[in-house]
C-alpha cells in the first residue's frame, strides 16, 4: 500500500496490456510515474518528446528525465516555518537540475523508456523512496550508463499539510 508496490503492479499491467495488444513497436514508449498532486507544465510532454528524440539512439534508453518539482501548490496556507523549508528544498532541486556535475537522483516525479523499465526489471514493492531506489537500480543494473537528464519546467505539487499549524509542521517533515 504505497507509491512504489502501486507503480510495480501498474508497470506489470502495462507490460501485459503491450504484449496483448499492441501489435506495432513499443520501443519508443516514454513512462511517467507521478504523484497524485502532480501538475505537469502545459508544454512539459512535448518537450519530454522531443528532449528524447534528440538523444543519441544508443543514449536515449539510459535517461531519467527529471522535471524540478515545486511543492508550492498550497504555500499560502502553510506555516511560515513550512514554507521556508519547502523554498530551500525546491532551491536545492533547482540547482541540482542546473548543474552539469550534480550527482542527481529521480524525485517523486519522473519520466524513462519502456525499454530502461523493463531492462532494470520494472519497479520494486518494498521502497518507500520508490524514485531513489528505481534510480540507483537503473545506474547499477546500466553499469553506470543511467543517469538523470533535466526537463527545465516545473511540476507543482502540494506541500504535505494537516488540520493544525502544529500537525502541518509535524507532516512535512514526517
Amino acid at each position: 500500500p504505497g507509491k512504489a508496490s502501486n507503480t510495480a503492479w501498474a508497470f506489470k499491467c502495462l507490460l501485459q496490456i503491450i504484449q496483448r495488444s499492441w501489435s506495432q513497436n513499443a520501443e519508443n514508449i516514454l513512462l511517467t510515474v507521478a504523484d497524485a498532486d502532480s501538475e505537469f507544465h502545459e508544454r512539459y510532454f512535448e518537450v519530454l518528446s522531443q528532449q528524447y528524440l534528440i538523444e543519441p539512439e544508443d543514449k536515449r534508453d539510459c535517461k531519467i528525465f527529471q522535471s524540478p518539482v515545486l511543492h508550492v501548490k498550497n504555500y499560502r496556507r502553510q506555516p511560515a516555518f513550512v514554507v521556508v523549508g519547502t523554498v530551500f528544498c525546491c532551491m536545492d532541486h533547482l540547482a541540482q537540475l542546473a548543474d552539469p556535475n550534480a550527482v542527481r537522483f529521480p524525485y517523486s516525479t519522473y519520466s524513462m523508456s519502456l525499454k530502461l523499465a523493463v531492462r532494470v526489471g520494472g519497479w520494486d514493492t518494498q521502497w518507500i523512496a520508490e524514485d531513489w531506489h528505481m534510480g540507483i537500480k537503473c545506474f547499477l543494473m546500466t553499469l553506470g550508463e543511467a543517469t538523470v537528464k533535466p526537463v527545465m519546467l516545473p511540476t507543482l505539487n502540494y506541500a504535505p499539510e494537516d488540520t493544525t499549524w502544529w500537525r502541518t509542521i509535524t507532516a512535512r517533515w514526517a
